[in-house]
């Protein structure tokens, strides 16, 4: 089901009106208003109906990101865009996952980094700050192994229900 679009968000964050913390509101996260903004980001990027239609084959090298729009997704990249997420994904909000809401809003922004990743070299990206780097790296393997737990929690509790039912 699709929320209604609100085009004036849509429009703020096309035309990147304000710094990306404030059109995200990165220092005080609403998980809901996020994850709204993080698929109006993702419907400027990623071509989602073309992605279905065309599953990326993992064993061929990917020569071409089907970015939907490129001049955007530079500019998104250019005015810190990309370096806002990496902050509301190494966020206090997002050191434990919480709720299919948090699990939602991080895999639209993994989808996004692996986007831009394919065409941004990380050593680019990151610069000389390694320290963010082996943050960035360790808050992966990390998130990983939660979304393990919280998978497991949740088959464990509906399992139990199951049984009681």
């Amino acid at each position: 089901m699709r929320l209604p679009l609100n085009e004036k968000l849509q429009t703020s964050l096309y035309e990147m009106s304000d710094k990306w913390e404030n059109l995200l509101e990165a220092k005080n996260v609403h998980l809901y208003k996020l994850l709204y903004c993080l698929q109006i980001i993702e419907s400027f990027i990623i071509d989602v109906e073309k992605e279905k239609l065309s599953p990326i084959d993992i064993t061929e090298t990917i020569d071409v990101v089907p970015f939907k729009n490129h001049e955007w997704a530079y500019k998104f990249y250019q005015s810190g865009g990309l370096s806002t997420l990496m902050d509301i994904l190494l966020s206090e909000e997002f050191q434990s996952v919480k709720s299919n809401t948090s699990i939602r809003c991080l895999n639209i922004i993994q989808r996004i980094f692996c986007y831009f990743f394919v065409k941004i070299d990380l050593a680019e990206f990151f610069g000389s700050n390694q320290e963010q780097k082996t943050k960035f790296i360790n808050f992966e393997i990390n998130l990983l192994h939660q979304i393990c737990q919280y998978s497991i929690q949740r088959e464990e509790k509906e399992t139990d229900a199951d049984r009681e039912s």
